[in-house]
């Protein structure tokens, strides 16, 4: 059993996932009627969110987010959400593409 883990993903090594133990707090059952997609979106939707209320985002400021990863691409929904007028996002194409951002809310995509 992994002993120094804070939260699953985080402080083990999980190449070989299904070999890991952990506390039974960490787990949580998901029912078979659930879908998986949304779930799979949860933590990164929790790690989005708790960034965001550090942030102070008010509606009509400008935003700038670095990375075009599903943080990245859920971030610009979320600041969208908060009222952000502006959304100029910094990333790679290889991550995310310019459709991609500009659904979930981008004003601007510049590649790096």
């Amino acid at each position: 059993m992994c002993e120094s883990v804070e939260e699953l993903g985080k402080g083990c090594e999980l190449q070989l996932a299904q070999y890991v133990a952990v506390d039974c707090s960490m787990v949580h059952t998901i029912h078979d009627e659930v879908p998986r997609k949304p779930v799979a979106l949860t933590a990164i939707a929790a790690d989005v969110a708790s960034s965001l209320t550090k942030a102070n985002i008010i509606p009509g400021d400008s935003v700038l987010v670095i990375g075009s990863d599903m943080h990245a691409l859920v971030g610009i929904a979320f600041v969208r959400c908060l009222g952000a007028d502006y959304i100029c996002v910094v990333g790679q194409l290889a991550d995310a593409s310019v459709a991609q951002a500009t659904a979930c809310g981008a004003s601007q995509f510049i590649e790096w």
